[in-house]
């Protein structure tokens, strides 16, 4: 063996199986010339424990078509602790799996596949980001501050938006985050200026057709543009789907 192989040699088996474990069972014959290059350069086993990690896992990390890691590159993916995660396709050649795993992972249903997860140890991640812990460029990407304000103002009258205006609705009518529950449910905010009750009091700028002069709008009527029904599907994206509680069995 050349002395950076013996030098390597020196993490005890049980490290190493602890170290790849962590990181993700990855293979450790994987770029090993290159990693024991680069353990060589530390003189001690105590230096190279101690950086054995590290060096794994960005050599691994520079050859991975898509990355998870603490490290502000891609989008923010889930939040545990102060730790915000992102996910990031790297390279020209990657696979169409990683970006299908990286728009799962940002979507909807990947959003409440990791809001429902649970550790083994308790430990829970969230996709409701802390914007104090973003930068300037992710927070306006998650920004829904407009869509909060034009969701109050058209739909808040009806719907409970968020809890500040539960009290001031229509009983019988599904908040939004009763809505959120559905699988379908952006389809169903895209469109429903055409599902009724709405039609008869809504109209979307330069989509709807005007109201007819012998049946105006029972209520004061809703305009919106196809702008400001984006802000509030953005803004429908960050609340969580209400706890309806499991469905009723019988036996």
């Amino acid at each position: 063996l050349g002395e950076d192989a013996r030098a390597a040699a020196l993490i005890t088996q049980d490290d190493l199986v602890t170290s790849f474990r962590e990181i993700g069972k990855l293979d450790p014959r994987i770029a090993s010339t290159e990693i024991s290059s680069k353990l060589s350069s530390f003189s001690n086993v105590n230096d190279i424990k101690t950086n054995f990690q590290d060096i794994y896992k960005a050599t691994i990390q520079a050859q991975a078509d898509v990355v998870l890691s603490e490290q502000k590159a891609g989008s923010p993916a889930f939040q545990n602790g102060s730790e915000i995660w992102y996910v990031s396709v790297q390279g020209e050649g990657a696979s169409d799996f990683a970006e299908t795993f990286r728009d799962w992972i940002t979507s909807d249903i990947g959003k409440s596949a990791i809001e429902s997860f649970v550790s083994s140890n308790g430990i829970t991640f969230s996709t409701q980001f802390d914007a104090a812990l973003l930068t300037p460029q992710e927070t306006e990407l998650v920004d829904v501050t407009l869509g909060h304000q034009i969701a109050m103002k058209n739909c808040g009258r009806c719907h409970a938006i968020d809890e500040t205006n539960r009290k001031k609705t229509i009983g019988s009518t599904p908040s939004f985050a009763a809505l959120r529950t559905f699988q379908d449910w952006e389809i169903r905010f895209e469109a429903f200026f055409t599902l009724n009750p709405h039609p008869s009091f809504t109209q979307i700028e330069d989509v709807s057709e005007p109201f007819s002069e012998g049946s105006p709008p029972p209520i004061s009527p809703i305009f919106l543009t196809l702008e400001e029904l984006d802000e509030i599907i953005a803004y429908a994206r960050q609340v969580m789907p209400a706890d309806l509680g499991q469905s009723i069995q019988s036996n």
